[in-house]
């Protein structure tokens, strides 16, 4: 079985916000990105930007060119979720799975005993 596809050009084997921000622009068009320092911030369709009311769905951000990208996990974070800060690689199916289960996961609060 051939690997996942990549997204977007990539530095060092990992893959830039900038990157992530086209392909979440193309899949996703119901998430609006807003520029971050050294990254983006995805927020669902009207964007709500502060507090508890917050629709962020994802963050992603890189500290230098050939550094890490990391994602946080948004809703998981406001759900006091474990393991909502993470290193992504690039791979367009890991970057589905987590924003389709964030995304999930803000329409219907209430997390399944297996996540």
């Amino acid at each position: 079985m051939p690997p996942p596809p990549q997204i977007g050009r990539q530095t060092g084997g990992l893959l830039a916000p900038d990157a992530i921000r086209v392909f979440l622009k193309d899949e996703y068009p119901q998430l609006t990105p807003k520029s971050r320092k050294n990254g983006w911030a995805f927020f669902l369709n009207p964007p709500q930007y502060h507090g508890v009311y917050s629709t962020r769905i994802i963050r992603v951000i890189r500290h230098n060119p050939d550094g890490i990208t990391q994602l946080k996990r948004s809703v998981s974070a406001r759900h006091n979720l474990p393991g909502n800060e993470i290193e992504i690689s690039g791979d367009a199916e890991e970057l589905r799975e987590i924003v389709d289960k964030e995304l999930e996961l803000f329409r219907d609060p209430q997390p399944s005993p297996n996540q």
